[in-house]
């Protein structure tokens, strides 16, 4: 299991070495990928595409979300007001003609307000460990999962 948050510029898939590698090491060697779908970078919301590594077939890319802080114990699913996180990617770089998208990011978690011990944090960086975390008790939880990246995806 490797989780990442790597920041890069956005661009196309086919000429991106660091998805290709992310491909290639987690086909060759059974790894689970979970990446950071990356942040909007300047006040240009326009320029909200998922960062290059994020766009990896094979890679779980996590966006973040803000959970508004309504969270009601008593009440399941009190969800209605969550919104996506403003900053957080979530348009998929651009592609060759033909070339199919990789419908991403494949989930979001929470990644507004979460606080650590130097203070609070926002942004998909925070948002990919909590997936990651989950990933990996559920191939503890089930063997199997540990080398079939497609299923945990799904």
């Amino acid at each position: 299991m490797i989780s990442c948050s790597i920041g890069s510029l956005s661009g196309v898939y086919k000429g991106n070495k660091g998805a290709i590698w992310i491909d290639h090491i987690a086909v060759q060697h059974d790894v689970h990928f979970v990446v950071a779908a990356g942040n909007v970078q300047t006040n240009d919301l326009d320029n909200t595409c998922i960062m290059d590594y994020g766009m990896a077939y094979n890679a779980i890319t996590v966006g973040a979300y803000n959970e508004k802080d309504t969270t009601d114990i008593t009440v399941l699913s009190n969800n209605s007001d969550d919104t996506m996180y403003t900053y957080s990617c979530y348009k998929e770089t651009s592609r060759a003609e033909g070339t199919p998208y990789c419908n991403k990011p494949n989930l979001v978690a929470p990644g507004v307000g979460i606080v650590l011990s130097d203070g609070s944090h926002n942004g998909t960086s925070i948002s990919t460990p909590i997936v990651a975390g989950a990933i990996a008790q559920l191939c503890s939880y089930k063997a199997a999962f540990k080398t079939k990246q497609t299923a945990v995806s799904a």
